[in-house]
């Protein structure tokens, strides 16, 4: 897929390719993407703060792998990674303060220019049928993301999906 994206003030040109292959009676699922893209802006009011360019570009790419197995008729788990890696002007122009002292001037946003982003994530779900009149399902993910940036997180969630009918009651 290539796409793209033109504003008054920010071009984007991107694009991303992937493939996905089954194995063992379609309960083994492997995909993997990569994906480009190269932005060019050219931000409203370049004289605003002296940290704001008057054009900036940047790229990234980004890679994705995930394998999904089924386990039962009523279960399956899931795993991903991820790998992004930006380059060039990865600040955000629009976003600026005021300093706080007298005479302070409007300081904009400013972050370095590259970026290494990586996430991991594993799922796991089940289905509980319930004798087919109020489905219900439990969804387990855990998701680590870290990056050069000195970003690191762990994000745990636990839900519970309940039906209010199954199909078979509503027809």
């Amino acid at each position: 897929a290539v796409g793209f994206s033109k504003e008054q003030d920010y071009f984007s040109v991107h694009g991303t390719i992937a493939t996905e292959r089954s194995f063992f009676d379609k309960n083994t699922t492997f995909n993997f993407s990569g994906t480009g893209s190269y932005d060019w802006i050219d931000p409203n009011n370049p004289g605003l703060s002296l940290a704001r360019p008057e054009t900036g570009e940047k790229w990234s790419v980004e890679l994705f792998g995930g394998l999904s197995q089924l386990l039962t008729r009523a279960s399956a788990v899931q795993f991903t990674s991820s790998y992004k890696y930006s380059n060039g002007y990865l600040s955000d122009p629009y976003k600026a303060i005021r300093g706080i002292g007298p005479g302070d001037g409007i300081l904009s946003d400013r972050r370095p220019s590259e970026k290494h982003q990586g996430n991991l994530m594993a799922r796991y779900r089940h289905h509980f049928p319930f004798h087919d009149l109020f489905p219900a399902s439990v969804h387990v993910d855990y998701r680590f993301y870290a990056d050069d940036w000195a970003v690191t997180s762990h994000t745990f969630e636990l839900a519970w999906h309940q039906g209010l009918a199954s199909s078979k009651v509503c027809e």
